[in-house]
């Protein structure tokens, strides 16, 4: 499954990134390069955090 980390880079330096297509703890063996970039302030999980790593999600309304 295509997976994309959004990266924002704030103006006061701070970057704020987000994995999407990701199910499970995943997330967190491909963000873990951002944290040598610096300290990391607050790890917040999303919904597709809590759900198994081999559920595939489909969206109806983008197939239409």
């Amino acid at each position: 499954m295509k997976h994309t980390i959004e990266i924002e880079i704030q103006p006061d330096g701070k970057l704020v990134s987000v994995v999407k297509g990701v199910s499970g703890s995943a997330c967190t063996t491909l963000t873990k390069w951002l944290d040598s970039l610096g300290t990391v302030e607050v790890d917040e999980h999303t919904a597709d955090y809590r759900k198994p790593a081999n559920q595939v999600l489909i969206n109806k309304a983008s197939t239409k």
